[in-house]
């Protein structure tokens, strides 16, 4: 109906958020419908299905690249020379990576398209993660795995962002949540491949490079992690891009035809023609030259900040800055504390010294390249209790999602994770450390869902990508700091870093009650 409309009119002021009220005022009288209301009354089937299970592995396979790392820290340690400082940097580099891929693949995923910037970012992740197997010392294999974090650093946000454009505001709130359930699975097919591959006393390496490299099992490890991008970038070009941002970048034709293969694939009738008034409010006219892209990426990043957005984003950045410092800085170092526990016993805050203050671990320790050591499987069986703690945490997420409201489930879930992070410093057993990680994990899982959910709802669809990649980018930093944090003070005792996480969380849990009620409500 709208195929012949063109305007040399400026955009006008984009609303990310409408009431249901408001979004029914959208129709037209000749029964045109918003993009929000096309969505619902296309149905939910197979061409939805194919997009949620792309994306569900998509975002798997960021979370392996993540967290891949971790697992073969005390395996590498003998072949790469690693220091616990060399250790903290390796966890950390990949958030080095994701903070420059957040802010170019974000601001890109708004001018070139959601799913072009997900096939590029998705192959550049998974190059930088299979060379890194190869990486021939601590430098090689630190600069490869920048690489792989550049890539994750725009794959991540721009997923959350593709994803939640093809949910109805009825949907959306569940189905994101379920979609950051990923992130649990990601952390247990890493563990489980780590206790499979990573401890092989029988394993006879073998030499590549003339010798230079010995390819131990951990480097088939990390080989094996790359997969999920691998196959995720080569699936991407066989699913359409989102219809929210086809309509953003005014291609109606293109949009109208994908919502009524949409309805026709679930058995219904055409969807009436978008609203005249929502084309005239939202379309933005798109860059045709390669100049003119890279104007709008700047122009998207100068907008966050705008009077109009800049609330809503530096909450945003705030709550992420604060979650991420805690989980992350915790999460990647949970297999070396484990390790560290099996190998020298004590706990997990208590390996800086000995009862009469004497060390219990250092750098140059011969023990830790026995081999009985790095064969012992317990502390990857510890890790993949601690990821398959994020179930409970999930499905209470899904379910309450949108009973109870994003804000209250994220300030909750970061106070009583920090109430978690705090303990885990006092204790002196073992089991006690080993439960304590797992409610962490279980209660935070919660959080990064609502988080995920809230995020894709403040901004319009001009700037979700944008936003989500500068709050996702800032937030490595948090992440970057805690694992040199980490690092730098693991051999003295972690209660210093706990203690530290656990006070910005409790912040970030008072920064997420500022958060707009975006439950039920249509996203533009």
């Amino acid at each position: 109906m709208f195929d012949s409309y063109h305007s040399d009119e400026a955009p006008s002021d984009e609303r990310p958020l409408i009431s249901d009220d408001a979004a029914s005022a959208v129709a037209g009288k000749d029964g045109d419908v918003d993009i929000e209301t096309a969505l619902d009354q296309a149905g939910y089937g197979r061409l939805h299905l194919a997009v949620m299970s792309l994306c569900a592995w998509a975002c798997t396979s960021d979370a392996v690249e993540i967290v891949c790392v971790s697992f073969i820290l005390p395996a590498a340690e003998c072949d790469l020379g690693l220091t616990s400082f060399d250790k903290g940097a390796l966890n950390a580099v990949i958030f080095a990576g994701m903070l420059v891929g957040g802010l170019l693949w974000g601001a890109a995923g708004d001018a070139v398209g959601r799913r072009a910037t997900l096939i590029w970012s998705l192959t550049v992740n998974a190059t930088g993660g299979l060379a890194s197997c190869l990486a021939p010392n601590f430098w090689t294999f630190l600069a490869l795995r920048f690489l792989s974090g550049l890539g994750v650093g725009g794959s991540y946000p721009v997923i959350f962002s593709y994803y939640s454009e093809w949910q109805s505001r009825r949907r959306r709130g569940a189905a994101v949540a379920a979609l950051s359930c990923c992130w649990m699975l990601g952390g247990l097919i890493t563990a489980a491949g780590a206790w499979l591959v990573v401890p092989r006393p029988g394993w006879t390496p073998f030499n590549l490079f003339g010798g230079s490299v010995p390819f131990h099992s951990w480097r088939l490890f990390v080989a094996l992690c790359s997969l999920p991008s691998l196959t995720s970038a080569a699936l991407f070009p066989c699913v359409p891009e989102s219809p929210k941002y086809l309509l953003q970048m005014g291609r109606v034709d293109e949009a109208t035809a994908l919502m009524n293969r949409v309805a026709a694939g679930n058995g219904i009738q055409e969807v009436p023609a978008f609203s005249r008034v929502f084309m005239r409010s939202s379309v933005s006219r798109p860059p045709r030259s390669r100049m003119g892209r890279c104007a709008q990426m700047l122009r998207s990043l100068l907008d966050l900040f705008s009077r109009r957005h800049r609330r809503p984003v530096l909450l945003l950045i705030g709550v992420q800055f604060s979650l991420a410092f805690g989980y992350y800085g915790l999460l990647l170092w949970f297999p070396e504390l484990f390790k560290r526990v099996e190998a020298y016993g004590g706990s997990a805050c208590s390996l800086g010294s000995g009862v009469n203050g004497s060390s219990t671990f250092n750098d140059s320790d011969s023990n830790a390249c026995d081999p009985q050591v790095l064969s012992a499987s317990r502390p990857y069986m510890e890790s993949f209790l601690v990821n398959a703690s994020n179930l409970p945490g999930n499905l209470l997420s899904i379910v309450l999602m949108d009973r109870l409201g994003r804000r209250t489930i994220l300030s909750a879930s970061m106070l009583l994770t920090a109430v978690s992070v705090f303990l885990v410093a006092t204790v002196r057993v073992q089991w006690q450390a080993l439960a304590l990680s797992c409610a962490f994990a279980g209660l935070s899982a919660s959080g990064w869902n609502a988080l995920g959910v809230v995020s894709t709802e403040l901004l319009p669809t001009g700037l979700r990508s944008t936003a989500l990649g500068v709050s996702g980018a800032l937030s490595r930093v948090a992440s970057l700091l805690s694992n040199l944090m980490f690092g730098a003070l693991i051999d003295a005792g972690c209660a210093g870093p706990l203690i530290s996480a656990a006070g910005l969380m409790t912040l970030g849990s008072l920064l997420a009650c500022l958060f707009p009620n975006t439950t039920g409500v249509s996203v533009l």
